[in-house]
């Protein structure tokens, strides 16, 4: 745009207020000065094919024939603009007014140089200056409207743009910029008609279509937004921010190959582009290829070593490693630079959930500044519009928020259950925050009455849906996992809200009212670590759904009486891998020379990460030679898998789930560590629902004992093993028929109870 006011505004058509700048009339014309001019005119040439150091090169040539000449001094200003080079351009421009002090021109383009070296109040006096000297300039309002804006003096900005909209209403640019303050103040549909007249007015302006797929992403309107995105690209091949934020769209919906290739693409067009690192380094992490993701990182720190975005990535990467004390260092800086970023606090929260180091009051500390950000955005319900329940024949609809309605620990413990819920009674509906669906969606699909894709959807928009779906009682399956929408929580759309299932610990939402769980995993003196009461339902809070095709899938001999060794397993993935962990099976190994270890999980597939864990575990003793590291494999051979470990070893404090239950079900018990929280007693709580209390250790030097006792005895463990399937199905932790009594009968008192208040 300044290109254009180069050629009209230069020269011959200078502006001085509303006349045009004197030009010289002699009729004798120097060669020195004819000299100056032609260098000039072949400064404009390279200035034209984008070739700005041959244009400032000559530009320069014509000054030094004629050091009073305007036109170069301005042509050479925009050529060093065009370099990034702006302190040199401000000295330009700044020659330019000596020359001609009644220039709009060159204050107009002074004013441009001190806003990119971020000299606002600097900028807009000049600019000021120049609409004084040219008052209907509708470029310098425009421009001085985008310096308001950057000091946030949002209502002066808008009476520039609109100032501009006035002298020149079919200036596209101003419409665009009033679109932006728009959003700023929360007028949404005001924006989105900015947008859009922009581009009725200039279809090829690549900038408005990128600010309207950018309004259209943040309100998760995600097909709108791609196509957007998509034809600002078409109209601007460089236009790297807009490929980086494309990725971002199709990532939310699942479509992570694609958005890799526009991220390299971004960063191929801009090195320098921290964001296209950050959501690279998420997608590599998703893939768990840690050294490159760890290498994104890395590079956007280097560039911008105060980026809230990239300090949260690397938290995430550093918790899925184990590292969780550089993780919440990573953590606490991405918060202090952001911190209205909710999901930084819901990872902080997840990994002091289960870092052992974490004390209950630092826990406590973090649950209320995360409830202190999420009520500056939400605005609760206090009334709900939900159809009266009868008390002898109670009808409730119950929601359940998730994005991980799908095969994932979450969907293996909720299919059973919400099978056998009484729909005679119970109306289920479904908020499902990840697009991805699979075989095990289609199964649990049929239990719900209604299936709304949440993913779609704003905080205040879902939390609106629920509210007018008229849910009696909203259950979150997630907390501060991955995928979790707890913010809309904080709207309080349902008159009773529940914790359930996917979560360990509290989730500090204002509103959620109740955590379900068994008296074994919280007991009573845990209670104050909660901000929700605990609602307990009998036996256990956890039911787990038995493996499809079952039939295939038989417990094997227990591989000790073939091998004469015994092999001791875990699959768990590297974040519960501790140290501590590491260090106590060293002292387990130490006295049993002749065990293997058989570690097996996803992360495990690398060969980084291969050589990581053998040195970790060379440390605490145990060589290589007694080790087998396993990658991923599909679940039916991960089951099988099994039947070459003789007794599995739990962690601590962040103790095994679903490795546990598939674990029993395949007649490999497991030693767990009792702890004082509700991750630390997960195993303790499904152990003592399968009848295995002797399997939980008290104490560490327990947990030592214990594990040389089993290790010593093939007789007891090949006798567990023959009948351990049988005993654990017919225990409450695989009994769904009883859970979902159970759970009925939670969810009708837990009403009534709420109702007699």
């Amino acid at each position: 745009m300044r290109n254009w006011l180069k050629r009209v505004l230069a020269g011959k058509s200078n502006i001085t207020g509303s006349n045009q700048e004197s030009i010289s009339t002699s009729s004798v014309v120097s060669t020195v000065l004819a000299d100056a001019e032609n260098l000039n005119k072949a400064g404009d040439d390279f200035f034209e094919k984008a070739d700005y150091v041959n244009a400032e090169n000559y530009y320069r040539q014509a000054l030094s024939l004629d050091p009073n000449y305007f036109d170069a001094y301005i042509n050479l200003g925009l050529s060093l603009d065009e370099q990034k080079r702006y302190q040199e351009s401000e000295v330009c421009f700044k020659d330019a007014i000596v020359c001609k002090p009644n220039s709009a021109l060159a204050r107009f383009n002074l004013g441009v140089s001190l806003k990119n070296q971020r000299q606002l109040v600097e900028s807009s006096e000049v600019l000021r200056q120049a609409i004084e000297i040219w008052p209907i300039f509708f470029q310098c309002h425009n421009v001085l409207g985008e310096v308001l804006l950057a000091q946030n003096k949002l209502d002066e900005a808008i009476s520039s743009f609109k100032e501009s909209i006035r002298h020149a209403p079919e200036y596209s640019p101003a419409h665009r910029n009033l679109g932006e303050v728009f959003i700023l103040l929360g007028k949404l549909e005001e924006a989105e008609s900015c947008f859009v007249h922009a581009i009725s007015l200039m279809p090829t302006y690549a900038e408005a279509y990128f600010s309207l797929a950018s309004l259209q992403s943040s309100a998760r309107r995600f097909v709108e937004s791609e196509k957007n995105y998509r034809r600002a690209i078409e109209l601007r091949k460089d236009f790297s921010l807009a490929y980086c934020n494309l990725a971002h769209v199709l990532v939310c919906v699942s479509r992570n190959h694609e958005a890799k290739l526009h991220l390299k693409k971004a960063i191929e067009i801009d090195p320098l582009l921290v964001a296209a690192y950050c959501n690279l380094g998420i997608i590599y992490n998703e893939e768990q290829n840690f050294k490159d993701s760890d290498e994104c990182y890395q590079k956007a720190l280097m560039i911008d070593p105060n980026s809230a975005h990239a300090h949260s990535c690397l938290g995430v990467l550093l918790m899925r490693k184990g590292k969780f004390e550089q993780a919440i260092e990573s953590y606490r800086r991405g918060i202090e630079l952001a911190p209205d970023d909710l999901v930084s606090y819901s990872n902080l929260l997840m990994t002091l959930s289960f870092y052992g180091k974490c004390t209950k009051k630092q826990y406590q500390d973090e649950l209320q500044l995360f409830a202190q950000q999420a009520l500056k955005i939400a605005k609760p319900y206090s009334n709900w519009v939900v159809a009266t329940v009868d008390k002898s024949k109670p009808k409730m609809k119950i929601g359940f928020v998730s994005g991980d309605f799908q095969i994932h620990p979450v969907g293996f413990f909720l299919e059973s259950v919400i099978s056998q819920i009484d729909l005679e009674k119970f109306e289920l509906y479904a908020y499902s925050n990840r697009p991805h669906e699979d075989r095990l969606t289609a199964r649990i699909k049929r239990s719900f009455k209604k299936w709304t894709q949440s993913v779609y959807l704003t905080d205040e928009a879902l939390a609106q849906k629920i509210q007018q779906d008229g849910i009696h009682i909203l259950i979150d399956l997630a907390g501060h996992t991955a995928h979790n929408r707890l913010p809309v929580f904080a709207w309080k759309p349902a008159p009773i809200q529940i914790s359930w299932l996917g979560y360990f610990a509290s989730t500090g939402v204002p509103g959620m009212d109740y955590v379900i769980s068994d008296p074994v995993a919280v007991p009573p003196e845990h209670h104050d670590q909660f901000t929700e009461a605990i609602w307990y339902v009998p036996n256990t809070r956890l039911c787990f759904t038995a493996p499809e095709n079952a039939e295939k899938i038989n417990v094997s001999a227990l591989p000790a009486l073939k091998n004469g060794f015994i092999t001791v397993g875990c699959f768990q993935g590297m974040a519960k891998l501790t140290d501590e962990v590491l260090a106590l099976w060293g002292k387990v190994f130490q006295q049993l020379p002749t065990a293997k270890l058989r570690l097996q999980n996803k992360y495990m597939a690398l060969a980084s990460a291969k050589e990581e864990m053998l040195a970790r575990l060379a440390l605490v003793g145990i060589d290589a030679h007694r080790v087998e590291l396993v990658g991923a494999v599909d679940r039916e051979q991960y089951l099988l898998d099994h039947a070459k470990v003789d007794m599995i070893l739990d962690t601590f404090p962040y103790t095994g789930g679903t490795t546990t239950c598939e674990a029993l079900w395949m007649g490999v018990p497991t030693l767990t560590l009792n702890g004082s929280t509700m991750i630390s007693r997960q195993g303790t709580s499904m152990l003592t629902c399968a009848g295995l209390t002797d399997w939980v250790a008290e104490d560490e030097d327990d947990y030592l004992k214990k594990a040389l006792g089993f290790a010593s005895d093939l007789h007891h463990l090949s006798t567990l093993r023959g009948g351990l399937r049988e005993q654990v199905l017919a225990s409450p932790l695989f009994d769904a028929k009883l859970f979902a009594r159970n759970l009925e009968i939670a969810l009708t008192e837990m009403w009534f109870s709420k109702n007699r208040e």
